[in-house]
């Protein structure tokens, strides 16, 4: 008994599978022909294969199992027909468009067969029944490309009405149909189309193009190697020829001007073939598998070649498209913080401008102190009285008369010229404190138009990210609705959170171009100049904040106080305004005291005149003719009374130095409160820029999950827009702290008088030991 039982379970051990052991399948592929690009889709397809068979099936697609139909429409059928009588192969794959062209449309397909892709089933006369292909053992992805649909897209892009096809020859030879397509596209949309079939290696496409196109449509060229496809597109670029990719991204990022067809399509197709494999395998007949795949659309535009082509494509054009090389390389210019504003100083127009005034301020103190210079003067008399005027007829004054003068003056004392030139040397002093604080200003507005350039252009990523979201969204409402998941309220919700989105976008991209111009404006640059910034950082090594020696030395209230008082201190000491303001009080002094002098200080003066009389009419007894005259006098003048004139200007002057004063005194306060303001928003800013990238990251993470729910079902789109928008807003917040912080920063060294970015080594290193040792010390 024993012995038969261990025998009936040897048997039933030796008769059963090892558990645990796949079971192997060979798949075959069939390519148009030999491609580079091929290997790295059927790689991608292999792996996508293993993720999904792992630990069921044991799939290999084996090297000697790929076969190329080396471009002929034969070649291909010989191809699959190797593979269908191969005992091997288990299930056929026909990769690229001829070899799945020629495999729809065989007779028979004794093997499980799988082509993809196709351009339309219509154009190829792919057996069809409903969303399947209807036929034993026969799937297909077919694309249901839609060449109007690709021209009218073209056309928002640039006008056209002559445009060349490129396309491999193959494409024609397995599709006859395509050219009866094209002809009636022709005739519906009023374009010539000229095809230009490539043949292989050495054909030079370009040479055969006819002469009088204005656009070429860029079709499969699966024998162009990547050199000869770059080459290809930067010679269409040379001769004014903007192009059109109908297989994908990869050649706009190569240098074609616009695609409809996004890089990521070609993923989703092979996806779907290795799902379609999977069903095979698990014992599905591909004669039910849906065949249409609807392909995501989104323009792309590469706006360098736009802009070597001298293409400006349409507002509503530009704000739909995905932008390849958005920002031109080409721009020659190219700016530092500190280069910015060392640029404003030499170069701006109110800067160029208030040192004009200060130059001709200069000349006003020339010319106070000219006063207390002798004077010297020449003068000409000539007289001619009447010959009948009892004096002249007597003699005693000549008819005709001309004397010649030379007269010398010199203040030997006026108050006033002297309180004048002392005045005016008060004004110029207040005058270059006022360039100064002209420069200040200047350079505090480049510096945070610089930062606000680069602010905006943060914010247009964020906005451009927040749109691709919302579209993404709308995708995957409309296929919700599609399948019976969601509403279409879903649908119209994301139209109008993508209409937001675009308005939010346009109002970035204007705010960014004006900040762009004021930057210009202020560097004196034409307005519309192209430029690019190297991106300020909280770790600039011009920023003495960003000094190893002061790190840790502010931890605490008490440390702020400290830095507070010095930061004031050296505020107020380098004031431009300050300066200004005592500058006029000495120069209000100065008035005052002159006025109160007038009361009793005389005028002296010193005058002499030397003069010759060339001509006299009288008889030469009388004439004096010839003669020399000099007179020399001292002359002292007192104003007695001048109707309380004098009390009155006594009085104006006082009250204007009281006034002055009173300003003085508000013009400290405000600068002690404008430091002490700036400080507390630079630390709260600073300290916020980690807590809101925190509180970002975190929205994301949320946005993430409550997206992924949507996807599936569990929650609604009221919960997604809303997670969105906190994403948004998160997101816009974290990247403005970082600006705004160096914008604080901008403004707080503004009200201190100094800049950092104007330090020397010497002088950034002498700043940080004196603020080390105030801190250091607890005063």
């Amino acid at each position: 008994m024993r012995r038969l039982l261990f025998l009936l379970l040897f048997l039933l051990i030796c008769s059963t599978p090892s558990f645990g052991a796949p079971k192997q399948v060979t798949v075959g592929v069939v390519t148009d022909g030999p491609s580079f690009r091929m290997d790295k889709v059927i790689s991608f397809i292999n792996e996508e294969i293993q993720l999904l068979t792992k630990n069921e099936f044991d799939v290999r697609l084996k090297k000697s199992k790929r076969l190329d139909g080396g471009w002929q429409r034969n070649g291909i059928e010989s191809a699959l027909s190797r593979l269908y009588k191969d005992p091997e192969v288990d299930i056929v794959i026909a990769l690229g468009f001829g070899s799945a062209a020629v495999a729809v449309s065989l007779e028979d397909h004794p093997k499980p067969t799988l082509a993809s892709v196709i351009l339309n089933h219509h154009l190829v006369n792919a057996p069809n029944k409903g969303n399947s292909s209807g036929k034993h053992n026969l799937a297909y992805i077919s694309i249901q490309a839609d060449l109007a649909t690709e021209l009218k897209t073209f056309r928002e892009v640039v006008d056209f009405t002559n445009i060349a096809l490129l396309s491999d020859s193959l494409m024609m030879e397995v599709m006859p149909a395509l050219a009866t397509e094209g002809t009636k596209v022709a005739t519906e949309t009023g374009i010539k189309i000229f095809p230009v079939l490539h043949g292989g290696t050495g054909d030079d496409l370009v040479s055969r193009l006819p002469s009088d196109i204005d656009a070429v449509l860029i079709g499969a060229l699966p024998r162009l190697d990547e050199a000869q496809t770059a080459k290809l597109l930067n010679k269409l670029i040379e001769l004014g020829l903007p192009s059109y990719s109908l297989t994908g991204s990869h050649l706009v990022e190569q240098g074609a001007l616009a695609t409809a067809v996004p890089s990521e399509n070609w993923q989703r197709r092979t996806r779907r073939l290795a799902l379609d494999l999977q069903a095979v395998l698990f014992g599905d007949d591909p004669k039910d598998m849906k065949v249409f795949v609807e392909d995501r659309r989104r323009l792309i535009l590469n706006m360098e070649t736009a802009r070597r082509l001298r293409i400006s494509p349409p507002f509503d054009v530009m704000l739909e498209a995905q932008k390849l090389n958005d920002e031109p390389e080409s721009a020659t210019v190219r700016w530092t913080l500190s280069e910015a504003a060392k640029r404003a100083l030499l170069e701006n127009l109110g800067i160029r401008a208030s040192k004009l005034g200060v130059e001709a301020g200069a000349k006003q103190v020339d010319e106070a102190r000219a006063n207390l210079f002798p004077q010297l003067s020449i003068g000409v008399d000539q007289q001619l009285r009447d010959d009948s005027n009892p004096s002249v007829v007597s003699g005693g004054i000549a008819e005709k008369q001309g004397t010649a003068s030379l007269t010398l003056s010199q203040v030997i004392y006026n108050e006033s010229t002297w309180a004048n030139l002392d005045i005016v040397q008060a004004q110029q002093t207040a005058r270059i404190a006022e360039d100064n604080q002209t420069k200040l200003d200047v350079i505090q507005d480049a510096a945070i138009a610089f930062l606000d350039v680069l602010k905006s252009q943060t914010l247009m990523k964020i906005r451009r990210v927040n749109l691709e979201q919302s579209r993404t969204n709308l995708g995957l409402a409309r296929d919700r609705a599609k399948v019976g998941s969601a509403t279409f309220a879903d649908v119209y919700r994301w139209e109008s959170e993508l209409a937001q989105a675009k308005a939010d976008l346009l109002g970035t991209e204007a705010t960014l171009r004006q900040n762009q111009e004021s930057l210009n404006r202020l560097l004196n640059r034409p307005l519309a100049e192209q430029f690019t910034l190297e991106p300020a950082t909280l770790q600039d090594e011009n920023l003495i904040m960003n000094d190893p020696e002061l790190s840790g030395l502010i931890e605490n209230r008490a440390d702020f106080q400290r830095l507070s008082k010095i930061l004031i201190q050296d505020g107020l000491d380098r004031s431009p305004e300050i300066a200004s303001l005592l500058a006029k009080i000495i120069a209000q002094k100065r008035t005052l005291k002159s006025e109160k002098r007038s009361f009793w200080l005389p005028t002296i003066t010193l005058a002499g005149e030397y003069s010759n009389t060339y001509h006299d009419s009288r008889p030469d007894f009388l004439s004096q003719e010839g003669k020399d005259d000099w007179l020399l006098g001292v002359n002292l003048s007192l104003p007695l009374f001048e109707g309380g004139a004098r009390s009155r200007r006594v009085e104006r002057a006082q009250l204007t130095l009281r006034q002055l004063c009173v300003q003085l005194q508000d013009t400290t306060n405000t600068i002690e409160q404008t430091i002490r303001g700036r400080l507390h928003t630079t630390h709260a800013s600073k300290l916020s820029i980690d807590l809101n990238r925190t509180a970002a990251e975190a929205s994301k993470k949320n946005f993430d999950l409550i997206l992924d729910g949507y996807s599936k079902g569990t929650t609604g789109v009221v919960d997604l827009v809303d997670a969105q928008k906190s994403a948004l807003t998160a997101e816009l917040t974290a990247a403005n702290a970082a600006w705004q912080f160096l914008i604080d920063l901008m403004n707080l060294q503004r009200a201190t008088g100094a800049f950092d970015f104007f330090l020397d080594d010497t002088q950034r290193s002498a700043a940080v030991q004196a603020i080390k040792n105030n801190l250091s010390s607890g005063e």
